[in-house]
């Protein structure tokens, strides 16, 4: 028989059990919020080669590539062929049906939230659908009352689709500016009018060529390209026919620097060797001069200041003749500027673009030739002194059209398109 102590215990106990569970009842069931969800099924942090994430498509597109089995998952498994370029929308249609089921299967059990609008950007799960070429995922929101409504910048989410992008740029491109297809800002005119035009374009996701923007803000200039070898010709590089050629299973070589520049004037290989290489110091002045256009240009809100984002590990150098470069490739918003030589760019919309390890003069020489023209891409012309802005899973490759073909890549974080605020 319990002592009164004991009895009274057990009482109190039973009386804070239910209260508890009486407490419990009254609370709202959890919930399961549908744009948080697309945005963490979206993108990779971890696979970048930089601090800033890439698409999930693009980490399935590199292990397809690179022939590596392990890597895939089995229905991704069948797209391992030996084509050296291979279209994204296959490996996009995967991830994008694999984020379905698992919401379809979640939202069977849990009340979800398929409209919210993120209260920074006013992004919605409709908007993110569009970015990732998503109609199944569309059509599944809308049917659950989603509402097709702009963000902050003023975009619908069919906007984002990009659907007539470069028919349309083409056309305005043959009345103003020849050289490229996509907008074109000038620096060497009315400096105030070309930053609101690039914090307008950025805003609205396009590419931008900015003519003379590198110079305007560099303010410690690079020596010559021979006078930089010297300087650095001990620094040891990885060479490859391709930027990660290792990524893609491809040979590469690592040797001085010295050693490089010499041998880039014997090559007479359909496939020229090309250094794209992280170093702090070699980049360090062209890190500054991008780092003050994204801070004078660019809409902070949207993209992050690069000393917020890795500061110098998010940016490479390139070195190359005439015809290297870089295939067809995707990655986050980049800044691309055009120290010495110039290039070539060819651009493609993220739901048209391919993926390839195929040196991009082999494909220049034998694939473009073959293409009707409305599968062709954006073509841009780079001199020195430029630069280039690429937006999210924007597909591009560049050729080098000179020898000492030298600058920068810089990668960003665009908050807004990755929603990074919600899940990082």
């Amino acid at each position: 028989m319990l002592a009164r102590p004991q009895v009274a215990l057990a009482i109190a106990a039973g009386v804070a059990a239910v209260a508890i569970a009486l407490a419990l009842s009254l609370l709202p069931p959890p919930t399961l919020d549908v744009l948080s969800f697309a945005a963490r099924h979206q993108f990779a942090w971890a696979s970048s080669t930089t601090p800033v994430p890439i698409s999930s498509v693009s980490v399935f597109a590199k292990s397809l590539l690179s022939r590596d089995k392990a890597a895939l998952p089995p229905p991704l498994v069948r797209l391992i062929s030996s084509a050296d370029t291979i279209p994204l929308q296959p490996v996009r249609d995967y991830t994008n049906a694999l984020r379905l089921a698992k919401l379809r299967r979640l939202c069977a059990t849990l009340p979800c939230v398929y409209d919210r609008q993120d209260d920074v950007y006013g992004l919605t799960p409709l908007h993110l659908a569009a970015i990732s070429g998503d109609s199944a995922l569309s059509e599944w929101l809308v049917k659950h009352g989603a509402d097709a409504v702009e963000d902050f910048a003023g975009r619908k989410p069919s906007n984002l689709s990009f659907a007539n992008f470069i028919r349309n740029a083409k056309s305005v491109a043959q009345k103003q500016h020849p050289e490229c297809d996509f907008p074109t800002v000038h620096f060497e005119h009315d400096v105030e009018h070309a930053k609101s035009e690039v914090r307008r374009l950025v805003n609205e996701g396009e590419p931008i060529l900015m003519r003379a923007a590198y110079d305007y803000y560099n303010q410690h200039r690079y020596p010559p390209v021979s006078q930089l070898v010297r300087e650095y010709a001990h620094v040891n590089v990885t060479v490859g026919s391709v930027p990660y050629a290792n990524a893609f299973n491809l040979s590469t070589t690592r040797m001085k620097l010295e050693d490089y520049y010499r041998t880039i004037y014997q090559e007479s290989s359909t496939a020229p060797s090309y250094v794209f290489n992280k170093h702090p110091e070699i980049c360090q002045t062209a890190y500054q001069a991008l780092s003050a256009l994204v801070a004078d240009t660019f809409p902070l809100s949207l993209i992050s200041h690069p000393d917020n984002t890795g500061g110098l590990d998010g940016i490479h150098f390139f070195l190359g003749n005439k015809h290297s470069g870089a295939p067809f490739h995707v990655h986050a918003d980049a800044l691309n500027a055009a120290v010495s030589g110039s290039k070539q760019w060819y651009v493609y919309t993220p739901a048209r673009t391919i993926y390839s390890r195929r040196p991009i003069k082999t494909w220049v020489e034998n694939d473009l030739p073959a293409l009707e023209e409305h599968d062709k891409p954006l073509e841009c012309l780079q001199r020195a002194g430029d630069v280039v802005y690429v937006p999210l899973d924007w597909g591009h490759a560049v050729l080098n059209l000179e020898h000492d073909t030298f600058g920068v890549a810089l990668e960003v974080l665009n908050r807004r398109d990755t929603l990074a605020h919600l899940w990082k």
